[in-house]
């Protein structure tokens, strides 16, 4: 499981770009709608992997 703390976000239009730096690779691990509820949308228990 991703720790939600160790994510940056950026905002694109309407939308919040969560992602991962490690080096030269990017890994993006979540894009929600910025009207989105980020809680809700990773879990109390941290950031849910997204579905592959």
């Amino acid at each position: 499981m991703t720790n939600l703390f160790l994510l940056a976000s950026f905002v694109e239009g309407s939308h919040v770009i969560f992602y991962q730096s490690h080096g030269n690779t990017i890994r993006i691990v979540r894009v929600l709608h910025g009207n989105q509820d980020v809680g809700r949308a990773f879990g109390s228990g941290g950031a849910a992997e997204p579905e592959q």
